[in-house]
């Protein structure tokens, strides 16, 4: 700017120097403001990216869980059809004894009333 007055502190020269003055700290300001909302967006952007690295660490927990849950439910089932196997298994066996021994009885009951 181009000062009209000289340096002595006219009203002019007084009105230059405040202009001057809050072109500074507009400057000022206008930086600071500038780094306040870098640091915000920064900030956003590490939360943002935190949530989805937790939405990702939680759904790989989920996939795992779910994969141990049907293997223990698959488990479940062989241990519970191998029980049934067995049980049946067992029960043809004792069927088989009870007909052996009632065929053994009626013979000697047989036997017993030829005599």
């Amino acid at each position: 700017m181009k000062q009209v007055a000289d340096e002595n502190g006219t009203p002019l020269y007084l009105a230059q120097t405040e202009i001057r003055q809050l072109k500074e700290t507009i400057g000022s300001l206008r930086a600071q403001l500038e780094e306040v909302q870098a640091g915000r967006e920064s900030a956003v952007q590490h939360a943002v990216a935190a949530a989805h690295d937790e939405v990702r660490q939680l759904q790989n927990t989920i996939h795992t869980l779910r994969d141990q849950l049907e293997s223990a439910l698959v488990a479940k089932g062989q241990a519970v059809q191998a029980a049934l196997i067995t049980h049946l298994d067992e029960t043809r066996q004792l069927q088989a004894t009870i007909g052996s021994l009632r065929d053994k009885l009626e013979g000697r009951v047989t036997n017993a009333a030829k005599s």
